[in-house]
């Protein structure tokens, strides 16, 4: 773990041990993240996705797109401490979905502050950005996001198991223009979406 946050450190040359400090809390190494979140992920999401809008969750989850762009906003974060609780989840995962590995673990307890470190060029280049596709899922196992940035349309796609659809009707509600808007942007999930 120290070679791959020394390599982080090294491209963007910051010198600033905050940086430094926020790796060493909140970075997944890879090894990590292959032995005990992989499995987990392919629970959640489809092992043959290559590239959105293709599928990416398994067929028994069911699908609530919502137009976004970031993996995660202040404005929604309490929703997914909620969520969380729900589940009895401590910690969650953000995979950025790229050739090139970056895994970033949070702890639930942590607050939106915690989190979002906005003195970093790297933090808000690769994590806190409106640009690349990113995972997001905790080990439960019956949910995740997928936040894909790199559709013409930028949209969070939250797949979970269907019984539990009140919960994520109820901190995700959606509006009859927000519907319209991604039934227009994604019409290869339309029979896959609940609302």
């Amino acid at each position: 773990m120290k070679i791959e946050i020394d390599d982080i450190l090294k491209i963007y040359e910051e010198e600033d041990s905050n940086l430094k400090a926020y790796l060493q809390t909140h970075w997944l190494s890879k090894e990590e993240y292959v032995k005990e979140w992989v499995p987990i992920k392919n629970k959640i999401f489809n092992n043959d996705f290559e590239w959105f809008p293709d599928m990416v969750f398994n067929e028994s989850y069911i699908l609530r797109p919502l137009i976004s762009g970031a993996v995660l906003i202040e404005e929604d974060y309490s929703d997914y401490l909620k969520v969380f609780e729900y589940f009895s989840q401590t910690e969650f995962v953000i995979i950025k979905d790229s050739l090139d590995y970056m895994g970033f673990k949070f702890n639930v307890s942590e607050s939106w502050n915690d989190i979002f470190n906005a003195n970093s060029k790297f933090l808000m280049n690769e994590l806190f950005c409106f640009a690349d596709n990113f995972y997001l899922f905790d080990k439960s196992g019956k949910w995740g996001k997928y936040t894909a940035n790199e559709h013409e349309n930028w949209v969070d796609v939250i797949g979970f198991k269907p019984e539990y659809l009140d919960l994520f009707r109820k901190y995700f509600p959606i509006s009859e223009e927000e519907k319209k808007d991604v039934e227009e942007a994604l019409p290869e999930y339309r029979n896959k979406i609940v609302w």
